[in-house]
């Protein structure tokens, strides 16, 4: 057993999606000093980049208790979403990864057998968060909520099987079929 189980989750992600060289996707930053050296800061690190057919996909593994609970209070909060959208302009503006070829993420576990969506694949789309503070216009400002079947993946995380990496991405282009984000504000 684990206390920290959010970290297993992280690499199981990780180890079963993302690519090995994700360290040159990770936006920097600094402190330019009048006092003293200037100084580097940790940048921020996506949990995983997966590129398929071309794409990519900034993922999230958050061991959050939404894909057991069903309750929208268990989903990540506004810093996470923001965090994800970062990721997502850094690559468009920096990288020059093409809008129409940049989806994000949040991979959260649940349980395929006993969940409260009814879902019956190891992988399901519960929905997506946007940032009322953008247009939401381009795929990564709509963060896709992604649950994944815990058992499933522990049983299949190594090896990077393409058959699970294919169910990942066409569960993430669920935004293409969705209808665009015509305003921002409250619920």
């Amino acid at each position: 057993g684990t206390d920290f189980f959010e970290r297993i989750w992280e690499k199981m992600i990780d180890k079963a999606f993302g690519i090995e060289d994700k360290d040159q996707y990770f936006p920097r930053t600094r402190w330019l000093l009048e006092y003293g050296p200037n100084k580097t800061k940790t940048p921020l690190q996506p949990d995983t980049i997966m590129i398929y057919n071309g794409k990519f996909y900034v993922l999230d593994a958050k061991l959050y208790r939404y894909g057991y609970s069903g309750n929208p209070d268990h989903l990540p909060n506004g810093p996470d979403i923001n965090k994800q959208i970062t990721y997502g302009e850094y690559l468009e503006k920096y990288k020059g990864v093409d809008t129409g070829s940049l989806f994000n993420a949040f991979i959260m576990p649940y349980n395929m057998a006993d969940n409260p969506f009814k879902l019956t694949s190891f992988v399901g789309n519960i929905g997506e968060a946007v940032g009322d503070w953008r247009y939401n216009r381009k795929y990564y400002e709509r963060i896709q909520g992604v649950v994944m079947d815990t058992r499933y993946l522990m049983y299949h995380y190594s090896g990077k099987p393409i058959k699970e990496k294919v169910a990942l991405a066409e569960c993430i282009e669920a935004v293409l079929g969705r209808a665009a984000i015509t305003s921002t504000g409250e619920d």
